[in-house]
């Protein structure tokens, strides 16, 4: 199950580049961030107490979906 949503994230991270690399040619750094930006979450993780355990950053990719790295969500 690990491995499938790996490939899932690698893929839509793919697409993502690709689309960003592609629009690039015609789009400025700032362009590209303020179009994305709006799409960005910052996660924090906590324990069963309340503590908070972590932090990172992901962002949409549709309703209800975000999606991050592993080692934001994973317990150390």
């Amino acid at each position: 199950m690990f491995k499938s949503k790996f490939l899932y994230c690698f893929f839509i991270l793919n697409i993502l580049l690709i689309s960003i690399t592609s629009e690039s040619r015609e789009l400025s750094v700032s362009d590209i961030v303020e179009r994305s930006s709006s799409s960005v979450v910052q996660i924090i993780a906590y324990d069963i107490t309340g503590k908070e355990e972590g932090q990172g950053s992901g962002f949409f990719i549709a309703p209800g979906q975000i999606i991050t790295n592993a080692h934001v969500i994973n317990k150390r």
